[in-house]
């Protein structure tokens, strides 16, 4: 039921990938959780021994396929509420499209921003910022960073809860760097750092709307055999 300030819960149907004998279910394109689900899709065409992340040649796949599936992000995905971005979900995780992703994997890792052109549409193409921010300012103050000493500063809060009749409730309530969302005089509050997510090019599939969910980075992952947890 709606809030008594219109605010209104629902449901969404999750974005799914079966692979190896399980069901992936992950949120859906209007936030970050089918990039995983385009990994995998991706990956699903190697051998065991070819992806192992603890070789070199398997981490540097692993590697290539989460930046393909990243790309796609950034260039398809959106909320897809009505009237809102139409984000082709059912051919970016198809397994022809993840054949095509999987050719461009080659020995070396690959520099360049390579989203997929699915239909006839050009992928949407977000600007990209190559020189780094002056001291002190950008999006990076505050929030958890690591150095390249490898030191770390902060890290993401997250907890999973589970009662006695299978009620799962999944939060992640990490978002305030009151560095990087600074207040807005005229309302009185900060912005949620999520809000970093939407782009203000109405070109972007993940462009700042009214009532538009931000495209978070937050995702929960549900794994299923024959239909059932565990």
């Amino acid at each position: 039921p709606a809030s008594p300030r219109g605010r209104r819960a629902g449901y969404d149907d999750p974005a799914t990938l079966d692979v190896h004998g399980v069901t992936v279910c992950k949120t859906g394109a209007w936030g970050q959780g089918p990039v995983l689900l385009q990994a995998l899709a991706i990956l699903a065409g190697f051998e065991a021994h070819e992806v192992d992340p603890g070789t070199g040649p398997g981490a540097h796949r692993v590697l290539e396929a989460l930046k393909l599936a990243l790309a796609d992000r950034d260039a398809h995905y959106g909320d897809p509420e009505p009237g809102y971005a139409a984000v082709p979900l059912a051919t970016l995780l198809s397994s022809e499209y993840a054949a095509e992703r999987r050719a461009l994997i080659g020995d070396t890792a690959s520099h360049e921003f390579r989203p997929g052109i699915v239909g006839t549409t050009r992928p949407y193409l977000p600007p990209l910022l190559t020189d780094p921010p002056a001291a002190g300012t950008g999006a990076a103050v505050g929030e958890p960073t690591v150095s390249r000493s490898g030191r770390t500063r902060g890290d993401t809060c997250h907890l999973d809860v589970v009662d006695r009749w299978g009620n799962l409730v999944s939060a992640t309530p990490s978002g305030g760097w009151l560095q990087s969302s600074p207040t807005v005089p005229e309302l009185g509050f900060c912005l949620g750092t999520r809000l970093q997510m939407t782009w203000l090019n109405d070109d972007s599939p993940s462009a700042l709307r009214p009532g538009r969910r931000p495209r978070t980075t937050l995702s929960p992952t549900l794994v299923l055999r024959d239909g059932k947890i565990g």
